[in-house]
Parts: structure tokens; sequence; C-alpha cells
């Protein structure tokens, strides 16, 4: 595997010969290991010798997720030689994903984090709590962890789940850096107010956010980024977007203009409804191409996210290309009631009114047939008008009917847990399920 950070600062010329290149050797190995793809190829009567610039990818029909559900082994392509196994968190129906990685990938993965890593920047002085999953196979704590701890960096394992070992983390050492998902974290800073702890919160001055998306297409701050800022006031926010099936990830730096690509791992493309690249800058689905994937390569995988390319030089000096913030996931677009509308304004319109510490949202039919959308939300404390103040903002931003119910936050848990996923879920869609 080819690792070069100084191509992100090179030119886009020399940035798409080394990607042509790359490409090139992604297509000539996945063809002779990866039985999936030398079908594919087969049945286009598509002769990889020809595919010589990533220019020609267009040529090459895309990878979904319902492929790699139904022919997940398919893709492997090495079966000797595993040094770890991460999976898909899963949903209701539907079984994990599983990815392997040989040991050239695990180097790769930290790699990632490592380059990322850099720029925040997290160095040799800071302290960090990683506030994220490292067990269930998931695969975002064991990049974030390899990463760090390649920088040299101190780093305590807290893990996602047990707020009360977050607070005596924050408590019992100099943690200057947090790792983890923004609606974790702001339930983290409630628990810690109401043991009176404050100071420490205060000496946090970097927070890299995983998991959901905190900026709008402007690159200004949404309702959670605006709500996450207000927890940790002196800290630097750094988004980033991770996609499991790819083992990629997207990581800001101190400019806040989108998460930076490492063009030696991986190439992009933005695509329309009709599958068709749009023009940099407009909106449309994420599509990666991965490059020096041992275990399972991955060539234009369709991750379903919306979002776009930034390709102007950032203020960091790296010339290489930027996705801006996830707007929203392509199965989590609905219309109802001949009113169209994403997760995330749904979203951010709960995380507008101050009281809500968390929520979930969970769309599916009706016996009828019709969809329904219902809301649950925890407070700060009781209070019976939050819940009608949320319904009646979604109706005059958005103009759909919900029903917003309060609960406390051992009941909002259970909801989050009831699809069976690993993970507590936010959002709940029944409609469009795999």
């Amino acid at each position: 595997m080819q690792m070069n950070n100084k191509i992100e600062y090179d030119t886009t010329e020399n940035i798409k010969l080394l990607q042509s290149k790359l490409l090139r050797q992604t297509l000539r190995y996945a063809n002779r290991f990866s039985p999936f793809y030398h079908n594919l190829f087969s049945r286009h009567e598509i002769k990889v010798k020809d595919i010589l610039s990533v220019d020609c990818l267009e040529l090459l029909p895309l990878t979904t997720k319902e492929d790699l559900l139904k022919y997940n082994k398919d893709f492997f392509c090495c079966h000797d030689c595993y040094a770890d196994i991460v999976s898909t968190s899963g949903s209701t129906g539907v079984q994990p994903i599983i990815h392997p990685l040989s040991q050239c990938d695990l180097t790769g993965l930290a790699y990632n984090e490592f380059i990322s890593f850099m720029e925040p920047p997290v160095t040799s002085s800071d302290y960090v709590m990683l506030a994220v999953a490292l067990d269930g196979s998931f695969v975002a704590g064991l990049a974030y962890y390899m990463g760090i701890k390649r920088l040299g960096v101190s780093i305590v394992r807290a893990g996602s789940k047990n707020i009360h070992i977050q607070y005596k983390i924050l408590k019992n050492f100099p943690i200057t850096t947090i790792i983890g998902v923004p609606s974790n974290l702001i339930k983290l800073r409630e628990y810690c107010l109401k043991e009176g702890m404050t100071n420490r919160l205060n000496s946090i001055n970097k927070l890299i956010l995983i998991g959901e998306s905190i900026r709008n297409k402007d690159f200004t701050l949404n309702e959670l980024g605006k709500r996450i800022s207000a927890c940790y006031p002196n800290a630097n926010l750094f988004s980033t977007y991770a996609n499991t099936e790819t083992c990629v990830s997207f990581c800001e730096c101190s400019a806040g203009k989108g998460g930076h690509l490492h063009p030696d791992l991986a190439y992009i493309e933005i695509l329309d409804n009709e599958n068709r690249r749009v023009k940099n800058g407009e909106i449309g689905r994420l599509v990666i191409t991965t490059f020096g994937n041992q275990s399972m390569p991955l060539i234009r995988y369709d991750t379903g996210d919306v979002t776009f390319i930034a390709d102007e030089p950032c203020e960091c000096g790296r010339t290489s290309r930027r996705i801006g913030p996830i707007l929203s996931r392509k199965k989590n677009i609905f219309k109802i009631g001949g009113v169209t509308f994403g997760q995330i304004q749904l979203e951010n319109i709960l995380l507008s009114h101050n009281s809500v510490i968390d929520y979930c949202v969970k769309i599916q039919y009706e016996r009828d047939g019709l969809p329904t959308v219902s809301v649950w939300v925890s407070c700060k404390e009781e209070n019976n008008n939050v819940a009608k103040q949320i319904r009646q903002k979604i109706w005059e931003e958005l103009r759909i009917m919900v029903c917003v119910s309060s609960c406390s936050t051992e009941e909002l848990v259970k909801i989050q847990q009831s699809t069976g996923s690993r993970k507590l879920v936010r959002f709940i869609n029944l409609l469009n399920e795999v």
C-alpha cells in the first residue's frame, strides 16, 4: 500500500495521475481475487485493462449495500490472512455486513486517522478520551485508537455507553480532547452538571465528532452543532464522516470547510438520481472507490449519503478534494402528505428546543397503509408543554403532522434500542429497509 500524505498538497494533475494508477491496480486485483467483481466484470463484458483513468470509472456499474448483503463473502479477496474482522451495526431484519481486515488493511486504517488527526491537530501534549465503542466489531473506535496511538498521544478508552465511567475519567484525568458522538457528549455534559462538575468541561479544547452531522451546506453550525458548541464553549469542533463498508473516513481541519479525502486511499464521486456525475459543489450521493484494501476492495460503492465535493484549495494548504457535510441519506428522505423532508431537517427542529436532551424518531406504516411519524423526547425537566411546542414547530416549518411524547431518559433508551442494533438509534426508519 502506497502511503504518502504529501500527495494531499500536490497539484490536481499529479493527484489524478496517482489515483488512476491506484485504480488500475485495484481493478486488476479485484478481478483476480474477488469472486463478486470477477463475475460482475464478466457479466458486463468489462475489460479492466481498458480502464486507464479515474475518468473511466463511469463505465463501471455501482456497488450497493444490497450487493454487500446478498453476496458478502463473494467480496472477500484473501481468506487466510485476516488480522481483524469488523462489521456494520445491522438493523431490524437485516444481518450485519462483514468486512475482514488484513494486517495491511489495519496499517491503512491507522494511517487514515493518523493523517486526519495531524491537522486538527492532536499533539503529544493532548490527553484524549475515546468515547466510542471498541467492542462489538465496530471499526470506528478501532481506527481512531490506532491513529491516535500512532501519534504518540495519551488516550483513555472510555467507551460509548457508560456515562458514569466517562464522567469519572473526566474527573480523574487531564482530558483535553474527546472523540465521540455529539448527542452522547451533550448527555455527558448534563450528567456532569448534575454531579456538580463544570470546571473540567471548560478544559476540553478539541472535540472530534463522529456519527452525526454538525454543519449546514454552507459549513455553518446546524442546531446540533450549536448545541454541542454551547456545551463545550472552549472546544474547537472537528467533524468526521466515516463509512464502515469502505473503512474510509474524512476529517475536517481547523478551517471547518469539509472533510479531507486522502487521495492515496480512495476516489470519490457525487452522483445524481440518474447515476450521473454532478459538478463539484452540486449535491448528490457519495460514491467511494477504495485503494489498497487487501481483504475487501470496493469499487464505486454507493453510500447513499447526500453531500457535495469542495475542490478549491483549503486554508490548511491541502489541494486534495473535500466532502461537505452529510445533508441527508437517500433512505431517510420521505414524502408524507405531499411534503418532502429529510431526517436532518426534523432533527434540527428537535435540537433547537433548549429543553431537549435526547430524542428518538420512528417513521412506519400504520394498518391503513399510511406512513406516520412518532417522536419521543427526554427533557431537562418535566414539562408537558415541550411536546406541544415541538409538534407545533414541526408543523410550522415542515407542514407535517407528528405525534410527540415526553418520556424519561430510561424509557427513551429502551425505544432507541428497540431495533436490536448495537448502537442507540435516534432515527428509526421502517418504511424502506434494505
